[in-house]
């Protein structure tokens, strides 16, 4: 399997439902392609709390589009850095690479500002200054 694959597998898919949404904690999003985009966004409509679509470089070409039509918004464009653990080089002095997902949710709150949510149970990789 590619990094990409994985990406999906481990990452998007985990803990996600038949139409790939997963929520938790008054956060919910669509995390993975359904087979049915339509049935997925109304179920999203529906839900209490935060929602979002999370649409990555690799998903298919026409699916903006087809989110635009059933009135989805985009937000700002984010960025995801997926890389293999082992080729990365050693960090610099004072730097320490972490695979802490309690970690990573703590420092998304400080930084975008926000409520902490719950995430699913999956492997971040955190950089934190010692």
């Amino acid at each position: 399997m590619g990094l990409l694959e994985d990406f999906d597998e481990q990452i998007r898919a985990r803990g996600t439902d038949e139409d790939g949404i997963w929520s938790g904690d008054g956060w919910n999003a669509v995390l993975r392609l359904p087979d049915d985009v339509d049935r997925a966004v109304a179920r999203l409509r529906e839900l209490p709390g935060h929602t979002e679509w999370k649409l990555y470089g690799h998903d298919p070409a026409w699916l903006p589009g087809r989110l635009r039509e059933l009135g989805l918004v985009p937000e700002d464009e984010e960025a995801v850095l997926v890389a293999e653990a082992a080729a990365l080089p050693a960090p610099p002095a004072g730097v320490e690479l972490r695979d802490d997902p309690e970690a990573f949710a703590d420092l998304a709150a400080e930084v975008f500002g926000g409520r902490r949510y719950e995430l699913p149970a999956r492997a971040v990789a955190v950089v934190a200054f010692a």
